[in-house]
């Protein structure tokens, strides 16, 4: 991934990692239909896996790049929204929870917060990536990273959990009889395609609205 220093940068990444990942989607979507019975199921299977990593790591990139885009503004604490804030302070806060006894940790954090908050911060994903699997509960935390609205996500919850243990069910080798029909894995298909374009335009609107600022 390339240094994100423009909103040019920011949307061209979105752009291009998008098509690439609805692309692959749209070519299993259309070996779907008109093959033999025992192709379709292997596809079907295929599909599911491929379109849950698909998207996952648009998810996690376009993420990534979000969160690179504003660390190169190089704003300051007291300049950030309150969800980056705490992605700027989130080095101490580990350290506050994984040392409580020791006092040294403490005064960092409230050094950085009362004394330094008018200082550059440096924004880092993997600082804030517990887990890559990206599970109705993830994909949560991660828009409440961003500062990202899930009001018009929140329906389609129940949806990204059965993909995600569809997912594992079959990614762990499992030959059920319930595995998944051409219906659900259009779905799944269906689903990912417009999912990677809303959550696109979630970042965009964040980025051109300026959300990460207080």
């Amino acid at each position: 991934m390339g240094k994100i220093r423009t909103i040019d940068d920011l949307l061209d990444s979105l752009a291009s990692e998008s098509q690439r990942r609805k692309q692959e989607m749209i070519t299993l979507n259309f070996l779907l239909d008109g093959r033999r019975k025992h192709e379709v199921k292997v596809i079907c299977r295929s599909s599911v896996v491929l379109a849950y990593a698909h998207w996952e790591q648009f998810v996690h990139h376009a993420a990534e790049v979000y969160i690179n885009y504003v660390d190169s503004r190089r704003l300051s604490l007291d300049k950030l929204s309150l969800n980056l804030q705490i992605v700027g302070c989130q080095r101490l806060i580990k350290n506050v929870i994984n040392y409580k006894s020791e006092f040294g940790y403490q005064s960092q954090l409230i050094e950085q917060l009362k004394l330094k908050c008018s200082e550059t911060v440096t924004l880092r994903y993997d600082e804030m990536k517990q887990k890559s699997n990206l599970d109705a509960e993830s994909f949560q935390r991660i828009c409440e990273i961003l500062g990202i609205e899930t009001t018009l996500w929140r329906d389609k919850y129940g949806f990204i959990n059965d993909l995600y243990r569809t997912r594992c069910n079959i990614a762990h080798g499992e030959l059920s009889s319930d595995s998944p029909q051409v219906e659900y894995a259009k779905e799944v298909l269906d689903f990912v395609i417009h999912g990677i374009d809303h959550f696109k335009t979630d970042i965009e609107n964040a980025a051109l609205n300026k959300d990460y600022l207080l």
